[in-house]
Parts: C-alpha cells; structure tokens; sequence
C-alpha cells in the first residue's frame, strides 16, 4: 500500500506534467530580417545536429546571440523545451526529499506557537495606525521564527540526496548552452523549479499547492526577478498560514507597463498622465483583466527587494496579506508596480 506522501507525489506528477507541457504566454514579435531569419534557421539546424562536441556547440550559440533578441528568444524556447523533462523528473525528486522535512517540521513544531506568530503578524492589518515601526517590531522578528519552524531547506535536501545531486549536476551541464544564450546564470534554469518545490512542500493544502504548480508554467516567460517576487510574496503568506496567489500574466503585462510609464515620463503615482490608464482598474482593463489594489515602489533592483520594501510599508503590507486570489508583478528601470485581483 502506498503512503500518503506517495499518493500526494503521484497527483503531483500530473500537475507538473500538466504544467510542463503549457505553450508558452504569446508568440514572440520576431523583429529578424530575411537574412538573419535564414541564417538563424541555418544555425539552429547545425545545432541539433547529432554528435557535435561542446565547443562546437558554443561557436552556434554565439553566432545565434549575436544575430539579437528576436533570435535569443526563439533559440531559448528550444533549449527550454530541451530542458523542461529532465528539470521536472529534478522537481518532483526535490519535492519529494523537501517535503518530508516539511512534514516533519510542521509535526515537531509546537502548533500553539506557530498559530500565536501568524496572529501576532496579521492582527496588524487591522491596525488603523500601522507604522513601519511596529511591522519591524512584530512582524520581522514573527516572521523569521516562522520561517525556522516551517520551512523546509532546499540546500540540506540536495546535500543529504546523492542521486538528487547527480541529477541537479547534470542539468545544470545540460543548462551551459542556455546560460551562454541567454547570459543568465546557469542556476536561474533550476530556481524556479528549486522555490516551487519548497513552497509546495510549505503549503497546507492541495489548493494552494495547485496554485504554485500552475504558476510554474510562467517561469519561463518572465523576467526570472519578477517571478522571485512573486515566489517570495507566496512564502511570506504561506508561512502565515494564507493561500498562495495565483500568477495572472495580465496583470503581470500591465504592472510593467506601469512601471515603463513612471520610469519614462517621469512621475510615481497610482493615478497615471497617460490617456486611458489614468487608474489600476483602467490599466487592468486594458490588458484583459481586472484588479482590486495596486503597490508601487522605485529604487530596487530585485523582486525579492521589492517585496521585503513593501512588507515594510503598512498600506503595501495590507495589500499583500489581503483576501486577493490573483498577483501581477512587472519592473523598469527599478520601477516596480503589483497587481492583485
């Protein structure tokens, strides 16, 4: 008889593999000319060419790179799909190894601590006058015990799993081609996959669980900082024992369009100069979708930065461990806006 965490993989297994085989959120604008669309065809073509060593292999892809985006972009999504059944075999090993560490967690962890922490921290949204100050005092320090009583180690789990590791090493060996290409670090292929395992494993229930396996599915197609915020918005409301949100690309197109209108005509506000995107729901609207509140911020350079800058600010904090279902994320130029729905 299998167990229940045997059980919990096997439906996992379907999810992921539900969410692997996604297309992807629009076709790409190829801005390519005749000559360079031929020559990208002609190099693709030796790329898959079977038996090519390495540094053959790494004059193409630098030849593809240098034909710009539009050639960057198709490339990458035939290295993603190279890629995307060796990373899932990977995550649905990590999950399995981080989730027993977060079932442990969750059996030794005193359960009247763990509930006094959650309410410590959102007993301050009701609070009328919130400071800065008070999230610092309560929040910070509730938030990190939190963190230590619930959430499983990824590192430890790799570490104390020979064959997990083998099986990381050698994707990220496959994963030097995309590296090069894309100019990215070889570990952003697996940190998508590395935090949805572990927040799966910290969420308490299915529903949320099948929220941040669909959210997997937009990994690729944006920017690697935008979905490190988002992950990192999901594990700050999981550990306080809220539902994960769900990626909305919509949203997600117009919060960056936000932050290109701040960064490029010179103004930082909810309320926009710009005909027709004058408020959040006008900007939602635009894009095919709807919103119920909005953060914004400038001046940090990473998605992660950018959630710990609004968890520190009380309107911003109220907004990310509210009742939405939906999240948008998008930057410019260190210009960040959120969106909920």
């Amino acid at each position: 008889m299998r167990s229940p965490l045997d059980r919990h993989v096997a439906w996992l297994t379907l999810v992921f593999v539900a969410c692997a085989t996604a297309g992807p959120l629009a076709a790409a604008e190829s801005t390519l000319s005749r000559e360079d669309a031929a020559t990208l065809r002609k190099l693709m073509y030796d790329y898959r060419k079977p038996g090519i060593d390495a540094a053959t292999r790494g004059q193409l892809i630098g030849q593809i790179r240098a034909l710009g985006p539009a050639a960057i972009e198709q490339m990458s999504e035939v290295l993603d799909k190279t890629l995307g059944s060796p990373i899932q075999g990977y995550q649905l090993q990590l999950f399995r190894a981080v989730q027993r560490s977060a079932i442990e967690k969750r059996r030794t962890a005193d359960a009247a601590t763990v509930e006094k922490l959650r309410h410590d921290v959102l007993d301050l949204r009701d609070n009328a006058n919130l400071s800065k100050e008070q999230i610092v005092a309560t929040g910070d320090p509730a938030l990190d015990k939190l963190g230590g009583l619930l959430m499983p180690n990824v590192t430890d789990a790799i570490a104390g799993d020979e064959r997990l590791k083998q099986t990381r090493d050698r994707i990220v060996e496959q994963a030097a081609d995309w590296a090069a290409l894309t100019g990215r670090p070889v570990d952003d292929v697996l940190a998508p996959a590395e935090r949805t395992a572990t927040l799966m494993a910290l969420a308490p229930d299915g529903v949320s669980q099948n929220t941040l396996a669909g959210n997997l599915r937009y990994a690729s197609r944006l920017d690697a900082e935008v979905v490190a915020g988002i992950d990192e918005l999901n594990r700050i409301r999981l550990l306080l024992g809220l539902g994960a949100q769900a990626i909305d690309p919509k949203l997600c197109a117009a919060a960056t369009d936000h932050s290109t209108d701040m960064a490029e005509k010179g103004f930082f506000a909810h309320e926009s100069p710009v005909p027709g995107k004058a408020s959040p729901w006008d900007r939602a609207k635009r894009f095919g979708t709807s919103a119920s509140a909005e953060n914004i911020a400038a001046g940090m350079s990473t998605g992660v930065a950018a959630i710990h800058g609004w968890w520190h600010s009380p309107g911003h904090f109220k907004n990310m461990l509210g009742g939405h279902k939906r999240v948008g994320l998008g930057e410019h130029d260190k210009h960040w806006t959120q969106m909920f729905g």
